[in-house]
C-alpha cells in the first residue's frame, strides 16, 4: 500500500512510496521504492550484500512496481560494475560474486509497458 499523502492541492510527482521485501542476505538503508506518475520505479536506499550467492534474490518488489518484462540495469557493487535483474514476479537479483555495497539510491527504471502495451 502507498504510504504518505502530501498536499492534495499540489501536483503529484509520485503515485506513492511502497515497501519492498529484502532477503536476509541484503541489508538495505531504506526499504522504500517510489513510483512516479510517469511509472518510474526508484530505489530509496543502498544495499549491503554479505555472503551473497550470484543470482539469488536481493529483494522482492510490491506488485505495483513490477515490470511486465524482465528489466536489466547496470549498477556498481563496491567498485565493480554489475547487472541488476528485475523479474516480472518482482524478484531483484545480481550476478555479483563480491560482497559489498550495491549503490541503488536514486536508481530508477520505467514500467510504462505495463500500461501502454497492446
Amino acid at each position: 500500500m502507498p504510504t504518505g499523502g502530501g498536499n492534495p492541492n499540489f501536483f503529484k510527482t509520485f503515485k506513492g512510496a511502497y515497501v519492498h521485501a529484502p532477503s536476509p542476505e541484503a541489508m538495505f538503508t531504506s526499504e522504500l521504492v517510489m513510483l512516479s506518475c510517469v511509472n518510474d520505479v526508484q530505489f530509496q536506499g543502498d544495499c549491503m550484500i554479505m555472503n551473497y550467492t550470484p543470482g539469488a534474490m536481493l529483494t522482492t518488489l510490491p506488485p505495483e512496481c513490477r515490470p511486465s518484462t524482465e528489466v536489466r540495469i547496470p549498477v556498481v557493487v563496491d567498485t565493480r560494475l554489475d547487472v541488476l535483474a528485475v523479474q516480472t514476479n518482482g524478484v531483484v537479483s545480481l550476478n555479483a560474486s563480491t560482497d559489498g555495497m550495491v549503490y541503488l539510491a536514486g536508481l530508477s527504471f520505467n514500467i510504462s509497458m505495463n500500461w501502454y502495451s497492446n
